[in-house]
């Protein structure tokens, strides 16, 4: 990278599950309400060893603090649950909103399960037959080595998401990391023409994979894509491109939600829908329905959301005002009183 060695580098993989009742749409602005969250980050470090590149992880890397400068996010709401590197599982997460279990042998996947049914899917770590055994690097994390210039390093977080990020150790490392995964019976992977992908069965979306980004430490785009393969999710990270700064960071997510689905705005439709409120509830309404795909159905949301505006206005402001995004939540099953409005990061 001309000339100089990199010091550190990451990319990401993002994968957003959602189980979605009542109508439904795969638009991206549909996500996961609540449950797991793989976000892969894939930090990585140039180290150059003679004529050679050493494969085993550098004893010195510090993954934690890689990810608090690359990623702080990353390692915020951490889980406090107990972590271990012994036994089954590292970490066996029974939050309200899913079950999250990581094991100590990488082999096994991460597994989201509804604490609600059996209803449950794995996600498959890279290199895991090659992988060591987790390590324990704080409670809620763990880091696995994959012998070849890269570490996965799941988070689990408080709200039930999980993070999976890799640390890349150098320049021979991997470009390309598989992500296989076990969905339900019937449930089917195709992609949503915006460099994501959609799980669904033959009722329902089950979860979406958001499209991959990855950058460098100066903030600049670094090249990654998805490809897939029968039930394999691959990402691809041009890590080895000129010019590229280091530690790059990419966010793949992978989200469950096991009772509700939620429509998350942009910044710029959050300004505006708080634009709205202030002069009419109807057309704020219709700005917050319009992803809604049923005619019938976008004149109900309509409808239920004029009636709830009221005690939403608070947080959509707030929300413009803070430079954040709105969310809408609907739980599975409710109507307009248990549906709500909170502000999240962009």
């Amino acid at each position: 990278m001309n000339g100089q060695a990199p010091e550190n580098f990451v990319p990401s993989l993002s994968l957003k599950a959602a189980l979605i009742g009542g109508f439904m749409t795969k638009h991206s602005r549909i996500q996961g309400m609540i449950g797991i969250v793989a976000s892969c980050i894939l930090s990585a470090s140039l180290m150059m060893a003679g004529g050679g590149a050493a494969f085993a992880a550098d004893p010195a890397l510090d993954v934690i603090e890689i990810l608090g400068n690359v990623s702080p996010s990353t390692l915020e709401d951490v889980a406090g649950i107990a972590t271990t590197n012994s036994g089954q599982l590292a970490i066996d997460a029974e939050l309200s909103s899913t079950v999250i279990s990581v094991p100590v042998d990488p082999v096994a996947g991460i597994v989201a399960q509804s604490p609600h049914s059996d209803s449950s899917f794995t996600i498959g770590l890279p290199f895991s037959s090659e992988a060591s055994s987790a390590e324990v690097e704080a409670e809620g994390i763990v880091s696995y080595d994959n012998q070849n210039g890269s570490v996965s390093v799941p988070v689990v977080k408080a709200d039930g998401s999980v993070q999976i990020n890799t640390v890349i150790s150098n320049s021979a490392a991997p470009t390309r990391y598989d992500y296989p995964l076990s969905l339900p019976e019937g449930a089917t992977i195709a992609e949503d023409g915006s460099g994501g992908f959609v799980l669904s069965d033959a009722t329902q979306v089950i979860a979406v994979i958001a499209a991959p980004w990855a950058k460098d430490a100066n903030g600049a785009d670094v090249a990654t894509r998805y490809e897939l393969a029968g039930a394999t999710l691959t990402q691809i990270v041009e890590h080895t491109a000129g010019g590229v700064a280091y530690p790059v960071v990419a966010d793949p997510k992978v989200t469950a939600l096991w009772w509700g689905f939620a429509i998350k705005l942009t910044k710029a439709e959050s300004r505006g829908l708080a634009n709205k409120v202030n002069t009419s509830y109807n057309a704020a309404a219709g700005t917050i329905c319009i992803w809604v795909p049923n005619n019938l159905a976008k004149a109900g949301c309509v409808i239920a959301v004029t009636l709830r505006l009221a005690t939403w206005q608070a947080p959509i402001k707030q929300a413009a005002a803070e430079g954040k995004c709105v969310q809408i939540n609907f739980p599975y099953g409710s109507g307009p009183v248990l549906w709500n409005v909170t502000k999240v990061k962009c």
